[in-house]
């Protein structure tokens, strides 16, 4: 592993890939026996003789054929043994060229020979090249001649011969060879007699390919090594640029790209040719794009009866262009996720096993679909569950406690009167930061003061469930607070750049991705976590109102953040060695999480591009990807590109659709990439694998109508291509908007950097936990409580668990929720707690009845039925959501009354009245017009109101043919 001070040996004959018997395959001499020169110095030709096989091409046939070798007479066919590197033994006389002509394998030639004896005659023969060696500055052709007698005829009376494409006169007016092509031998008269007399038989070698000047309009695709050295970097661009492909670094780089182009043959391309071929690069040889026609058939927009216009028209100058359809239609790969019903499954769930292994129902409290994702306590090794709980908040206040005791915390010199936190009061603290997140404070500590002190942040609530001396124990918590093992070595900050928060970020990994079944339609995107300190992975992020911090890229699903990757951490080694960037390198590992085949993922224009979604493909999931893509260097053929235009003409451009779809691309056969841009506001580039048709379909949106001062439906049309990443692209947006709802670290500096990482993930964790018993709430068909109700229950039940929390959380203590039940039984009989749990556990038998009928009210909360047990009881969230002047309490008339009635009667007289029935959407209860008034405005319903409300029902149903309520009702206002 230490390197050498020589420097390394260039490795010359790129063609050659073996190494046998010692043989060096470099052209120089080597600790070994070398194939052109060896420690006995033989010549070339003598040094052949000794070639292995597989370095003279020769097949077992050609071996077995050959005839012996002779020292005397050597007979070598260049036809079948073509020779490495063609040297001269001594510098010939080499005539004057006007111009060279290089043949390509398959290419049809003629040659002129001139037999041995004669100097003037020759004859015309045809022959094709069936191989072309290129060695550096040399090349060597392989021919075939038409006529096979012909052929070992030259073999031995072949003496000097020209190659031409075109049967002319080989002569000039001076009796000369003309030499358009090359020649077999450049020797003069004397030279020719002296090489007659030597060797009559002996094969002339091939002279040496003087290096084309860049001025040469030859479409010739190969350049010597010499000639590219010798080029500027201007001329390097040209010549890179001739064979399609985007010129990139320093001079070194742009020799070794142009050398890399001459070695794969590229061609060389007209500048129209080179735009398209430079968005095909890295791809299949053969591939094009084909230009899409759209049909003749116009799509009229739809008409509305108020003024309205699409949300980017401007009335005052509509558009002129007409919209017109596709008709190429093409068919996607099935997604091969199901659901229960064995249907594809299009939106996302919770995995079931992970359901029932957590023990969740569609009655569990907030706090018990939180600890499904983050337990509590460590269950024993061995237990069945497949859970895969990686971490725990006891491992994590273990760790704490020991950093704590590594700081010296408890000692003189370091909160002398501290001692270790337990897990319960170490939750409780953790959680308070997430009471700061529905109530914001400045500062935490100050919900912790007294009301003398701070009378406006002040909370007694906390101060009486966290003690006395809470605002000190919150400073020992901050303290020594850590989510990883401080007794490791630390890493390398290279290999593992976020080390202090790894142990977290692998446990949210694996139980994220563990308890939810992701649906077909998914997007990518980064998140972003706030940083207000110094560190050197500080991303400079200007774009954003979250500001400077740390970004990872996710993939999510409707709000559920499915697995991520931190921007800052080494790019997956695994697919950089594929060739791909650092950003696609890590898409492709936040693919290899899925389950399942064909996602369509969509990407914003920081990820899209063609090669992007050509590897999406070819990854084992065969991942479909969709977005909006920039239109340099991204891929897209020059024909869809659409340039901005000046404001003016927006008009006579707005709505111009230019499609086209990849051909001849193997890999994406099943699932052909479609380019297509519409202009709107200015162009707008997409790349797809997902859509199924180009086409205009009519959308509606509820818009005001000031003439009728009303609400009314407006009707527009949109691409289908733009339609669908509309409705797809969106997820990781949700799930960052749901997670800076409430956040705990509004104005949290966070100067420790893996705070910001800690929190940012408890955020998402908590998101998680609540758009799972959402999702789970639905699937049954059941109406789920808010984000903020559910955020709510969960930090009441941690810091106050015995009144707020679950009703079996009075029951189960610690062993039994370790999954010990027997440690349970004995704990039950003989245990010793602390004060503060004593006088917690004297307390819940008094406010166990308490604690189950405000639990059944929780429960309840959400039902639009109005029995007499919500409408009676004051303290309800009914009876506080009907009296409540801040909703808008507007009625709604009912679309049906079959089934339904006003409910109010049906309290006072036990009798369904359905006549001119309303609905209040803010209470989600029935009324009729006449108690629609009363319910919202009596605060109490007693049973005396019951008994009046009942006589005044039944009196104005006496009087037949009167619906209104006169004078003589009873005013109940009071």
């Amino acid at each position: 592993g230490i390197p050498t001070s020589q420097k390394a040996r260039e490795i010359k004959n790129i063609d050659e890939k073996q190494w046998e018997n010692g043989y060096d395959s470099d052209g120089a001499i080597g600790p070994f026996l070398d194939a052109v020169a060896d420690e006995t110095r033989k010549g070339v030709e003598d040094e052949d003789d000794g070639l292995p096989v597989s370095m003279l091409g020769l097949c077992a046939d050609d071996v077995a054929a050959a005839p012996p070798k002779d020292s005397s007479n050597r007979t070598r066919n260049r036809r079948t043994i073509p020779k490495p590197i063609a040297r001269h033994k001594k510098k010939k006389k080499q005539k004057k060229k006007t111009h060279n002509i290089i043949f390509h394998e398959g290419d049809e030639v003629f040659a002129y020979y001139i037999w041995a004896g004669e100097t003037t005659k020759g004859e015309w023969l045809k022959a094709t090249v069936t191989d072309v060696f290129i060695d550096g500055d040399d090349r060597d052709y392989e021919i075939t001649y038409d006529d096979e007698e012909v052929e070992r005829d030259v073999d031995t009376r072949l003496i000097r011969h020209r190659w031409i494409k075109d049967k002319s006169s080989p002569f000039d007016a001076d009796g000369n060879f003309i030499d358009d092509g090359f020649s077999s031998d450049e020797e003069s008269e004397d030279e020719y007699e002296e090489s007659e007399n030597e060797d009559d038989d002996a094969l002339p070698i091939l002279e040496d390919i003087p290096p084309r000047s860049t001025e040469d309009k030859c479409d010739d695709p190969f350049i010597s090594r010499k000639a590219i050295d010798n080029l500027k970097v201007d001329d390097l661009k040209k010549e890179i640029k001739r064979r399609g492909l985007v010129p990139k670094g320093r001079k070194g780089d742009l020799q070794q790209m142009l050398q890399d182009a001459v070695v794969q043959k590229l061609p060389i391309l007209s500048e129209e040719e080179a735009k398209n071929y430079q968005a095909l690069s890295g791809f299949p040889v053969g591939s094009r794009w084909k230009v899409l026609v759209p049909s003749s058939e116009v799509v009229e927009d739809p008409t509305n009866d108020f003024a309205f216009h699409a949300p980017t028209d401007n009335p005052d100058a509509p558009a002129t262009t007409p919209k017109q359809n596709f008709d190429e239609t093409w068919d996607r790969p099935v997604f091969g996720g199901r659901d229960k019903k064995n249907n594809v499954r299009m939106k996302g769930e919770p995995r079931k096993r992970f359901i029932n292994h957590c023990g969740l129902t569609i009655n569990s409290h907030p706090v018990e679909w939180v600890d499904a994702f983050m337990p509590v306590y460590e269950k024993p090794r061995g237990k069945e569950d497949s859970t895969p709980h990686h971490l725990s908040m006891e491992k994590i206040c273990k760790w704490s406690n020991e950093k704590a005791l590594l700081m010296q915390m408890g000692t003189p010199a370091f909160y002398p009167s501290f001692v270790p936190f337990d897990t319960e009061e170490f939750e409780k603290y953790l959680y308070l930061f997430f009471w700061n997140g529905l109530c914001p404070s400045p500062q935490i500590e100050m919900k912790l003061q007294k009301e003398e002190t701070d009378p406006i942040q002040s909370n007694a609530f906390l101060r009486r469930e966290l003690g006395p001396n809470a605002a000190r124990r919150f400073r020992e918590w901050k303290a020594c607070f850590a989510v990883q093992d401080p007794k490791i070595p630390i890493p390398s900050r290279k290999t593992n750049p976020n080390h202090k928060i790894d142990e977290y970020f692998r446990h949210l990994q694996i139980i994220f991705r563990y308890a939810w079944l992701p649906g077909r339609d998914l997007s990518g995107d980064e998140q972003t976590m706030g940083f207000k300190g110094r560190h050197a992975d500080k991303l400079r992020i200007s774009y954003k109102k979250e500001g400077d911090g740390f970004q990872c890229d996710c993939i999510a699903d409707d709000g559920y953040t499915f697995t991520f990757y931190f921007r800052n951490q080494p790019a997956p080694k695994k697919w950089v060695d594929k060739g791909y960037s650092p950003l696609h390198a890590r898409c492709m590992a936040l693919f290899d999480c899925f389950m399942d085949e064909f996602h369509c993922v969509r990407f914003d224009n920081l990820y899209m591009s063609a090669k992007f979604a050509l590897g999406s493909f070819q990854h084992p999931k065969k991942v479909m990807v969709e977005g909006v893509t920039r239109s340099h260097q991204r891929g897209l053929p020059k024909d869809v590109i659409q340039h901005e235009v000046q404001p003016k003409d927006i008009a006579k451009v707005k709505g111009t659709v230019k499609a086209a779809v990849l051909e001849n691309c193997s890999p994406l056969e099943t699932s052909p990439l479609v380019a297509c841009s519409v202009y709107d506001q200015k162009g707008v580039h997409f790349l797809s694998t997902c859509v199924e048709k180009i086409e205009w379909v009519e959308k509606c949106r509820d818009t005001w109508d000031k003439s009728t001062s009303t609400l009314r439906l407006g009707r527009f049309l949109r691409l289908s291509i733009n339609n669908s990443y509309n409705l797809n692209m969106n997820n990781v947006d949700v799930a960052d908007q749901l997670r800076g709802s409430y956040r705990p670290d509004r104005w949290m500096r966070k100067m420790k950097w893996w705070w910001s990482m800690f929190f940012w993930g408890h955020g998402t964790m908590l998101v998680n936990a609540y758009i799972c018993y959402k999702r789970w709430q639905e699937l049954h068909g059941r109406l789920p409580i808010s984000h903020y109700e559910f955020r709510k229950r969960v930090v009441m039940a941690k810091i106050c668990p015995t009144r707020y929390g679950p009703l079996k959380g009075n029951q189960i203590s610690i062993p039994q929720q370790q999954g010990r039940r027997q440690a349970f039984a004995r704990s039950k009989r003989s245990s010793s707690v602390r004060s503060g749990e004593a006088s917690e556990l004297r307390a819940s038998k008094r406010l166990k009845v308490a604690a189950e009928k405000e639990a059944e009210e929780q429960v309840c909360d959400t039902s639009t039925y109005a029995t007499a047990s919500r409408l009676e009881n004051e303290k309800s969230i009914f009876t506080s959501t009907r009296l409540d002047k801040t909703r808008f309490h507007l009625p709604v008339a009912a679309e049906k009354t079959t089934g339904i009635c006003c409910q109010m009667c049906r309290w006072a007289t036990g009798r369904k009245y359905s006549a001119q029935l309303l609905r209040c959407e803010e209470c989600k209860t029935y009324l009729c017009a006449w108690c629609y008034k009363r319910f919202h405005t009596l605060k109490t319903l007693t049973k005396k109101t019951k008994s009046e409300i009942a006589d005044e029902i039944n009196g104005r149903k006496a009087k037949k043919g009167n619906t209104k309520m006169g004078k003589e009702n009873v005013n109940l206002d009071n």
